[in-house]
């Protein structure tokens, strides 16, 4: 009458592993901060080169939610659609 399904780990796991993105960025912003305040004449540089490394981050973690949306409605059309 129920299927098992090892839907919601699978899912946990996937979502859980994007704290490497975060870490990434929250590192940057503080390499940032220390950068600005010990040397303020690159300032220019330093943000230009930060909003790059972001920018590449954001566009890595949207295509991982992009894949994770497609095999969602695959499990969604396999598992659960009569």
């Amino acid at each position: 009458m129920f299927r098992t399904t090892l839907f919601y780990d699978n899912l946990t796991d996937y979502l859980v592993d994007q704290w490497k993105y975060y870490a990434w960025i929250g590192a940057m912003l503080i390499l940032l901060a220390v950068m600005i305040f010990l040397l303020p004449e690159l300032l220019a540089y330093l943000v230009a080169f930060f909003l790059f490394v972001v920018g590449f981050l954001f566009i890595l973690a949207a295509m991982r939610l992009r894949r994770l949306r497609d095999e969602y409605e695959t499990w969604v059309r396999d598992l659960w659609e009569p």
